[in-house]
């Protein structure tokens, strides 16, 4: 017997807010975004800046010979601070005006209400389930965080060394300011900047971050879905998604691209929200999504800029909509939103634009435009690689088995409740995984896979729906026990090749990058006189700089990368296999040490 058909009755699109709250809610933003931009300038003096664009006050200055900061003026920077401080004080001043005003206290008091509401219906949620479904979940957070701990203490020191380095040891204006390599996660680096503060060792400041940013993601995660999907549908999902390589691997050591997979949680939320005012006439919470999703995309550009696939993604999702809504205002209001978010994000990155250009942040290799030939001969051989392959096939299976669930639900074939999960997280989850491809297409870009990990989620969220209604259909089948026994063998096996594959990129890049060799280099060196080194190399000069200041923190070592008038340099490090760039002065005719990535001389 069918189950009735589970449709949205036609109705109206819920009313929006109004031009009112927009323009609070966005000159709070702004002023946040401005005060945020101008209290970092306010961490240095002229001085102090003139001596970082000499680089005569930047350790990792070496690293990047090749980039240069813009030619700011000392008139400049007092300007540049002078408008900031204008413009976050003016938007104070119009959004409090704004607020007093009795419009502007009935918007305020009712985002109180909605806010407190929303985290009593999230909260309910979660005091809804059994005790037994609890402690499966905690059980499941502790046992992913755990895994995740014991990981970031093993796994080699690679971006997050780089990222350590050059940025989260230095200042804070460098970490906000500087951009010579897209290797700077700003909102990341900025965290890890505090912590670094607080305990200035690399554990603490790159690891501990990241394992916190994964852990609220996933709990962010599951509490969404536990509320639209049901507590199979977050469980299987969520830690299924934790447990891939590259969300395990990224969770060790991935500095800004957990912060982006949880924001993506709270725009998700939002955007969910929306979707039922617009679909379903239900206003409920409005004003909270609209705050979350602008507020939460500006962090997430500023976290990695990449964020853009998932905001972009998102508005189109809504827009669509809006326009089979017939809800022009909608629109107007989607792109208000989209403004705001674009205007808050210009503001955080003003420090950045101002010092460093946009040069490096809208024209590097991550971002640029490829050739169509080479984009394709680049799609083409990125699909051949084993792992994509495996990945791609599975994609395809996910969605042709949700394109089959999706037809039960359309025909009423599905119970009820299962049939509003689908309706409500299947259509959105096929959109933001699909769409971030059409835009990679459109620009002709190669984004590093990631870049786009977050989507992999939403294609979780999809097998999860189908098994959950195939373990429920099965229930009532004589077979149900080898059934139920095959998928838990089937979700162990994917489970154990997952942690296999992470084991075996973890023991090849070790063989392949080799940096964890840079340790016994440093480590003679610090057992060895102290004295000028000469390393003409960056990669050389970063790894010792990076194993001495993390095992040897009390030695100040001088390490250069081009001979310094006036210094007598004592050690010549190189890379083994290759000649002796540097004819200032002749080493001894053997090294002092040799592995197989660096090779340790000593000048005569």
């Amino acid at each position: 017997m069918r189950a009735p058909v589970v449709r949205p009755r036609p109705t109206k699109p819920a009313a929006l807010p109004g031009g009112w709250f927009a323009a609070l809610a966005g000159l709070l933003l702004i002023a946040a975004c401005a005060a945020y931009a101008l209290a970092v300038l306010s961490t240095v003096s002229w001085p102090e800046l003139a001596a970082l664009r000499a680089g005569s006050d930047w350790h990792a200055r070496a690293y990047t010979e090749r980039w240069v900061p813009q030619p700011y003026t000392q008139a400049g920077f007092q300007a540049l601070r002078a408008l900031l401080g204008g413009v976050a004080g003016g938007a104070v001043l119009l959004a409090a005006a704004l607020g007093v005003a009795p419009p502007g206290r009935q918007h305020l008091r009712a985002l109180g209400r909605e806010t407190t509401g929303l985290l009593h219906r999230l909260g309910a949620s979660w005091q809804g389930l059994a005790p037994g479904q609890r402690r499966l979940a905690w059980g499941a957070l502790a046992a992913l965080t755990a895994l995740r701990v014991g990981g970031s203490l093993v796994a080699q020191a690679y971006d997050d060394a780089t990222s350590y380095e050059l940025f989260v040891r230095a200042r804070l204006l460098v970490v906000t300011a500087f951009y010579p390599v897209p290797n700077n996660h700003v909102l990341a680096n900025t965290l890890a900047w505090a912590f670094y503060q607080m305990h200035p060792v690399f554990w603490w400041s790159m690891r501990l971050p990241v394992l916190l940013a994964s852990t609220a993601a996933t709990a962010g995660w599951f509490l969404v879905l536990l509320r639209r999907g049901g507590f199979g549908v977050a469980l299987l999902s969520v830690v299924c998604f934790g447990l891939t390589v590259d969300g395990l691997y990224y969770a060790l050591i991935g500095r800004g691209y957990w912060l982006l997979i949880g924001l993506c949680a709270v725009g998700f939320g939002a955007v969910l929200v929306l979707q039922r005012a617009l679909l379903a006439g239900m206003g409920r919470g409005q004003r909270v999504a609209w705050v979350v999703l602008v507020a939460s995309g500006a962090a997430g550009l500023f976290a990695v800029p990449t964020h853009g696939y998932f905001l972009a993604s998102a508005y189109a999702w809504l827009g669509v909509l809006a326009l089979g809504q017939r809800a022009w205002r909608w629109l107007a209001g989607l792109a208000t939103a989209a403004a705001l978010t674009l205007v808050g994000t210009a503001l955080l990155y003003t420090p950045l634009l101002w010092f460093s250009g946009p040069q490096s942040l809208f024209h590097n290799q991550f971002v640029e435009s490829l050739t169509s030939a080479e984009f394709w001969v680049d799609a083409v051989a990125t699909v051949r690689q084993p792992h994509h392959a495996v990945g791609v096939g599975l994609g395809g299976l996910v969605l042709a088995a949700f394109g089959w669930l999706a037809y039960r639900a359309w025909t009423g074939r599905l119970p009820a409740r299962q049939q509003l999960a689908v309706r409500q997280l299947g259509g959105v989850s096929v959109w933001l995984a699909l769409f971030p491809y059409l835009l990679v297409v459109g620009q002709r870009t190669a984004p590093p896979e990631r870049a786009l990990l977050y989507k992999e989620q939403f294609l979780f969220v999809l097998g999860a729906l189908v098994l959950r209604y195939l373990w429920q259909r099965s229930a009532a089948l004589p077979t149900r026990r080898r059934w139920h026994w095959g998928v838990l063998v089937g979700l162990g096996l994917f489970v154990g090749s997952q942690l296999a594959l992470t084991g075996h990129r973890e023991i090849s890049w070790r063989r392949t990058i080799g940096w964890p060799l840079g340790a016994p280099g440093a480590a003679w060196l610090a057992a060895h006189p102290m004295g000028p080194v000469l390393a003409p190399r960056p990669v050389n000069q970063l790894l010792l700089r990076f194993y001495l200041h993390t095992t040897r923190p009390n030695q100040s070592w001088q390490i250069d990368t081009y001979p310094h008038s006036g210094v007598q340099y004592r050690y010549y490090v190189g890379r083994t296999g290759e000649p002796v760039t540097d004819d200032t002065s002749l080493p001894v005719s053997s090294p002092l040490f040799r592995n197989d990535l660096l090779s340790i001389y000593e000048f005569r």
